[in-house]
């Protein structure tokens, strides 16, 4: 089954609530950046899959907490996107269990988060 392809996200899929960390499976987050398949020609290598060629993908995290003088109440906003033209592999010669000879090409995703925003704080004089 292609998770990309189902048109509707994951059951795991959990953001946005009150004392709780924010989970998005990485099927969504390429979804959202508009990646249909890994199977796709990519554009950074020639005769190559996405999934070969490997790619890099920019979260940009974008944070608000002045919109009430209550700091405890913010918001966020998320926006994905996949660089053109990126490509991403790691070249490791030898091993873990020290043959030379040995040489790993791994291609992925490098996922680059980029945080923004406005932070209001709140100071009190005490005496």
């Amino acid at each position: 089954m292609n998770v990309l392809t189902q048109g509707q996200c994951p059951s795991y899929v959990h953001v946005g609530t009150p004392g709780s960390y924010d989970i998005v499976p990485l099927a969504s987050l390429l979804r959202a950046a508009g990646v249909q398949s890994l199977e796709g020609p990519s554009d950074a290598a020639a005769h190559a899959t996405l999934r070969h060629a490997g790619m890099v993908l920019m979260l940009h995290v974008h944070y608000d907490n002045t919109r009430t003088w209550d700091t405890a109440h913010f918001q966020y906003t998320w926006r994905v996107e996949r660089v053109r033209g990126s490509e991403f592999k790691a070249v490791q010669r030898g091993d873990a269990r020290g043959l030379n000879g040995t040489r790993e090409n791994r291609h992925g995703i490098n996922l680059v988060v980029v945080f923004s925003g406005q932070v209001r704080v709140s100071l009190s004089a005490r005496r």
